[in-house]
């Protein structure tokens, strides 16, 4: 059921979730990107050229959650150990989360809608992680064997980073602080948002890649990273899609 009436959303955040879909529509838009370009009736909607042009072109890479090797129109580009690429969005609405992938080289696509709660544990598990990869397309994402550093190596990346997230609804702009810090080998960060506080802890798999750990110290799915600036030296670290600045 769809009662638009419900889903209050001014125009000047429709990027972030003025879409209404379905896990059935959006599978008939993977099937769609796996094709030629031609609607389901056989109508052309764009080129093969088109489709391929959207998918190339990249933009930097990084990481979105996964590792990735660049952004497209509007795909992320997540990179595989077989050197297979897969393309992705995901997105969230404060109750609502979401994550599609398809893989034009194994004809395999995936999405994930939930209003659940404990929504971010699934789509973690079958969008970040790659469970449903190895399962159906043969891939994986690239290793990711935490590191333990010396206190020399990790000096470079400690010290106070911020970014500032503007939260809808209400349209309130946030500074959200984090203070990063040597702890057995790996980073300590501590997150503070107005009056939330959070320690969890992050480790090295290669150079300036990490992977979050969960409260047993175990590797998660989700990866981020830093990114240096001109003069070589830390400048930002780059984390679920935000670059947060580093202070001094």
């Amino acid at each position: 059921m769809v009662a638009p009436a419900l889903w209050p959303m001014p125009r000047t955040v429709h990027p972030t979730g003025g879409l209404i879909s379905s896990a059935r529509d959006q599978l008939r838009y993977a099937r769609f990107h796996l094709g030629d370009g031609r609607a389901a009736d056989g109508t052309p909607v764009l080129s093969p050229a088109a489709l391929r042009a959207m998918r190339t072109d990249l933009g930097p890479g990084g990481t979105l959650g996964v590792e990735i090797d660049g952004v497209g129109v509007s795909w992320w580009v997540h990179r595989t150990a077989e050197g297979v690429p897969v393309f992705q969005h995901g997105g969230d609405w404060p109750g609502q989360h979401s994550g599609f992938f398809f893989v034009p080289e194994r004809d395999f696509a995936l999405t994930v809608l939930t209003n659940s709660t404990s929504g971010p544990a699934l789509t973690g598990e079958l969008f970040y992680g790659d469970w449903a990869l190895r399962q159906f397309a043969g891939l994986q994402n690239p290793p990711a064997v935490p590191r333990v550093l010396t206190a020399a190596q990790l000096a470079p990346y400690e010290g106070l980073y911020l970014a500032r997230d503007v939260w809808t609804p209400p349209a309130v702009s946030t500074e959200v602080w984090l203070e990063l810090s040597a702890a057995d080998g790996q980073l300590r960060r501590r997150l503070i948002a107005g009056d939330v506080t959070e320690d969890l802890y992050m480790a090295f798999y290669r150079d300036n890649y990490v992977i979050l750990l969960d409260d047993d110290g175990q590797p998660t799915p989700t990866r981020a990273n830093f990114v240096p600036g001109p003069d070589g030296r830390i400048a930002w670290f780059s984390m679920f899609g935000r670059l947060y600045t580093r202070q001094g």
